[in-house]
């Protein structure tokens, strides 16, 4: 079979040699395993590191292991995740994909993410089956990001964004999504009720160890940053975008009120860009006392050790309906090294989660996180590791998904 896979703002395999893949990269790779002609349609700009890939729209050969296409569409940019500017971005990644598609040989199914609305519309002129994939609740967030007494006015200016979105879910012949309210959210735009088609499929995630060489330069790394290296002091760790999704600003005041010896049981390791890391970098100066460390994007190695060194990992997301409805990867990727949650939200069902298996903690603020005891003993490690060998790990989710797709383009 033929399939198109339209995801942009996850890492991509030419980001290096040792960046860990997504939800759209691993069913890449399931389904390139499987024999499949399998073209991976992406942004030449990144939206982790917030730079160009490539200067032009290009085509990439990935073989990651099976052979796949990767196409790299030359966008505008954005320096901010919520912004103008990144709408500007997908209308022209659109555009670039509009340009190409129609030269090539039809394809027999297509998976497109939402985000980005602009390529759900272009993929549904193809003439195949379309399923779409609900990430984000894309334009939404935009709404529930202001302030509440704008939200209204918001909504009305966002409202053309609205309509395009409704006219998608109502054309798609499939609303997937990583749990079953995102689902639900995507069939709410629809204005239909679920078939077979509509399915939730996880956030699953590859819990594989790094090589040797790789492996040794991560310990090296946080080593020298003094990162795990007290046995007295537990670590508390992050990696994803430093941005507006997450109450950052309430944990380093936490440990600004916290006695010199408490702090010296603590360490909070942030890593990742974006527009709010420069003020965790100067806070980690002020403290200078290795309580918070904040050493920006770190790679997968760098990352598979960190989690092991650390008692809890951190999900400080904000109060957003979105988050309630989510099991984020970041969370996911906790799990798989049997590494509990500290969960800032008390609904939802990442909440729910915790409640029922014991596999972290809600902690609610972070004041709280910090004053309390961690629940980071066995008992916690081995929900967490549990529920990731049972519900989350790659080798269940990817082959169920691609199985749907191959049903889907038969259907």
């Amino acid at each position: 079979m033929r399939i198109w896979i339209l995801t942009v703002g996850e890492p991509l395999p030419v980001d290096g040699s040792n960046e860990r893949l997504f939800r759209s990269g691993l069913l890449a790779q399931e389904l390139a395993r499987r024999g499949h002609d399998v073209t991976f349609w992406s942004s030449a700009f990144d939206h982790v590191r917030k730079q160009w890939r490539t200067g032009q729209t290009e085509t990439r050969k990935i073989h990651d292991p099976a052979p796949y296409e990767l196409v790299l569409l030359k966008g505008t940019g954005y320096r901010r995740n919520i912004s103008l500017a990144r709408m500007r971005d997908h209308r022209a990644v659109a555009r670039e994909f509009a340009r190409l598609w129609p030269s090539l040989p039809r394809p027999d199914v297509i998976l497109c993410s939402i985000p980005i609305v602009e390529l759900a519309t272009e993929a549904l002129k193809v003439g195949c089956p379309v399923a779409l994939d609900c990430r984000d609740m894309w334009p939404d967030i935009f709404a529930d990001a202001g302030p509440s007494i704008a939200r209204p006015a918001i909504k009305r200016l966002l409202s053309p964004l609205a309509r395009e979105t409704t006219a998608a879910f109502r054309k798609a012949d499939a609303v997937l999504g990583h749990t079953a309210p995102f689902v639900d959210w995507g069939l709410q735009y629809a204005g239909r009720a679920k078939t077979k088609w509509d399915r939730d499929f996880p956030f699953g995630y590859t819990s594989q160890e790094p090589d040797a060489q790789q492996l040794e330069a991560a310990k090296a790394f946080w080593d020298v940053l003094g990162v795990g290296t007290d046995p007295h002091r537990k670590v508390l760790c992050f990696f994803g975008a430093i941005s507006h999704q997450f109450e950052f600003d309430e944990l380093v005041m936490a440990l600004r009120t916290l006695s010199p010896e408490r702090r010296r049981s603590v360490q909070m390791v942030l890593c990742g860009d974006g527009e709010n890391r420069a003020g965790l970098a100067a806070a980690a100066a002020d403290l200078a006392d290795g309580s918070l460390v904040v050493p920006g994007w770190v790679d997968r190695a760098a990352i598979w050790e960190l989690m092991r060194r650390s008692s809890m990992g951190l999900a400080p997301y904000q109060d957003e309906p979105m988050y309630h409805s989510s099991i984020p990867n970041k969370v996911i990727e906790y799990f798989s090294a049997g590494l509990p949650v500290a969960w800032r939200l008390s609904t939802g069902l990442v909440a729910d989660m915790v409640a029922q298996t014991g596999c972290g903690m809600v902690y609610g603020t972070a004041q709280r996180l910090l004053s309390t005891e961690f629940v980071d003993g066995p008992a916690a490690r081995q929900a967490a590791a549990a529920l990731f060998d049972h519900r989350f790990k790659a080798d269940i989710v990817y082959p169920a998904f691609a199985d749907h797709l191959e049903a889907l383009a038969k259907k």
